[in-house]
């Protein structure tokens, strides 16, 4: 069966990859990713997976990098709850609609490999998207593997962005008492998606 990925970080869509494939999917990965800023991290990680793509026998689609559209409307939305939600519905809905064009009934994220991302949320909208369009997201919670994905990328010394790529996240992570002021003690899941997942001292080790 075939499948649209959003391949957000070669990082996180290398497990994800080898996993839906060895579960007989046939990947087609989508890099749109408007939402990573600066313009030099953007092209980092999209060489990285045009690399991958090569490597792993991905076929990839790489649209334009509209940020000036995204930024429009996530600059609207005052907390970074909103911001994620408006974030995550941007780049499904696209997703999804390529998705429909070619008439491929399946899409999903490789956002899904990630810990921190507000996986309910992505749930939600993933699903809300796809019975607009007459499709199916394709959800798990791929990020109770997340220890092994994380090991088999430094393994393979895959480029591990440092933040989850939007200029907000860009910001905290550079600047932490930023995030420290912003995010309450009690937040929920959603409220500090932005923080890194912790590598365990086996695959930090490997990585220095």
């Amino acid at each position: 069966m075939k499948i649209v990925v959003h391949a957000d970080s070669a990082f996180d869509l290398l497990y994800f990859n080898r996993w839906l494939k060895k579960e007989q999917w046939e990947v087609m990965g989508y890099f749109y990713n408007p939402q990573i800023h600066p313009s030099a991290e953007y092209n980092r990680q999209l060489l990285m997976q045009k690399l991958l793509g090569v490597l792993e026998d991905i076929i990839m689609i790489f649209p334009e990098y509209d940020f000036e559209h995204y930024l429009a409307g996530v600059a609207a939305f005052a907390t970074q709850q909103e911001r994620c939600r408006f974030c995550y519905r941007f780049i499904l809905e696209r997703t999804a609609a390529y998705a429909k064009q070619l008439n491929i009934p399946y899409f999903t994220s490789s956002w899904l490999i990630q810990p921190n991302h507000d996986h309910a949320l992505l749930k939600e909208i993933g699903d809300e998207v796809a019975e607009k369009l007459g499709l199916k997201f394709l959800y798990s919670d791929f990020s109770k593997v997340w220890e092994e994905a994380d090991q088999l990328a430094v393994k393979l010394n895959v480029y591990e962005p440092p933040y989850c790529g939007c200029i907000y996240s860009e910001k905290y992570h550079c600047y932490p008492m930023t995030l420290q002021e912003t995010v309450p003690k009690t937040g929920s899941a959603k409220d500090k998606a932005l923080a890194k997942p912790k590598r365990s001292a086996k695959s930090a080790s490997r990585k220095k």
